[in-house]
């Protein structure tokens, strides 16, 4: 059987969507009868737990050395009882010059990325971001490297798909926005979420309004938030280390939301949303879906105010034929079946 490494990491500082959507290629793969593991450093906030959790072995190390990684890489082959066949690859700190000995050896080095800064030494290379073309990476990867680009390939959990249409069909009569999601990512580093909810206090909400807030196991601001929400008038609710995000997104009706690797989650479910820049490696994102008409670009994060964003929300929580316009345009996005395009061009790569 075909044996998949995937070299990613989480941590406080990377966040958790690196590893959330190599989780999801790697579910993808299983269905193909593709065996996966991870590589991943020590940090902290790590997910190491999580990945063992969903059925994947795990070795974490303290550095990148070619040593380290190869014992790692052994001690994974004894894990699994399977040789490595390939090397999936998705972390921003890693380029050709790490690649270059997996590439050498192995049948298959794969990467994701969406940055387009770096050289690669791979044999494919995916980047979901809406609106990229393969041609960004034309001289970033070795002739004979194949590039899939933009967000028909967007890597998303089947439960998406599965709830696509119930969701759209929803919002197509959603008269006023009642339920709101707010999701700053699975750490938070610099707790954008008590800005948010601040601002939210200071606008008129329907009374029967209901607010969820969601982050990851590892967020460091998680106590101090559920600890401000029981003191709060919202009628709101802190979700931590959710495992129904998709029905959580289906059954809101409007979202603030940083634009990560969730932002393609929204578009599948035609959840309207107004979307912060956590990240730098995410305005390129932002900016495309603004553009098209998917979201609001609510700007970066580090310059958000709570009167600036309070004054931005209140008309648009009451614009219901603006928003029936964003959720459908979102819907043409991406369908939800990213993963499955991704795994089936990958199990062609292998032996």
């Amino acid at each position: 059987m075909n044996h998949i490494v995937f070299r990613t990491d989480s941590s406080i500082d990377i966040g958790a969507g690196h590893v959330m959507r190599c989780l999801t290629l790697a579910g993808a793969l299983r269905d193909r009868e593709v065996r996966s593991s991870f590589l991943c450093r020590e940090r902290e906030g790590h997910l190491g737990g999580l990945i063992q959790d969903k059925g994947y072995p795990v070795r974490l190390v303290q550095d990148e050395n070619k040593e380290s990684i190869i014992s790692a890489l052994k001690q994974l082959e004894a894990d699994t009882g399977a040789a490595v066949t390939g090397l999936m690859v998705d972390h921003y700190e890693l380029d050709a010059e790490w690649e270059r000995p997996f590439y050498e050896h192995l049948p298959f080095v794969g990467v994701i990325d969406d940055l387009n800064d770096r050289p690669h030494f791979c044999h494919f290379l995916l980047d979901q971001t809406f609106g990229k073309e393969a041609t960004a990476y034309r001289e970033l990867v070795p002739e004979g490297g194949t590039v899939y680009a933009g967000s028909r390939y967007a890597l998303l959990r089947p439960e998406f798909a599965a709830l696509r249409e119930s969701s759209l069909n929803r919002r197509a009569d959603l008269k006023k926005v009642r339920h709101i999601l707010v999701t700053l990512g699975g750490m938070d580093r610099d707790n954008v979420t008590l800005v948010v909810l601040k601002a939210l206090e200071k606008i008129p909400l329907p009374e029967t309004h209901e607010v969820t807030v969601v982050m990851g196991a590892s967020a460091p601001h998680r106590d101090m938030l559920a600890a401000y929400l029981e003191r709060s008038a919202l009628k709101a609710r802190l979700r931590v280390g959710v495992e129904n995000m998709a029905e959580l997104m289906a059954m809101a009706d409007f979202c603030i939301g940083a634009t990560g690797s969730t932002a393609w989650e929204r578009c599948c479910l035609g959840l309207p949303t107004l979307q912060l820049v956590v990240a730098e490696n995410q305005k390129t994102a932002s900016e495309n879906l603004a553009r098209f008409g998917a979201a609001i670009n609510g700007g970066e994060a580090a310059t958000l105010t709570v009167a600036g964003l309070a004054e931005k929300l209140r008309p648009l929580l009451r614009d219901m034929s603006g928003l029936h316009r964003i959720s459908a345009t979102a819907a043409r996005v991406c369908d939800g079946r990213g993963a499955e395009r991704a795994a089936q061009k990958i199990r062609e790569f292998l032996p």
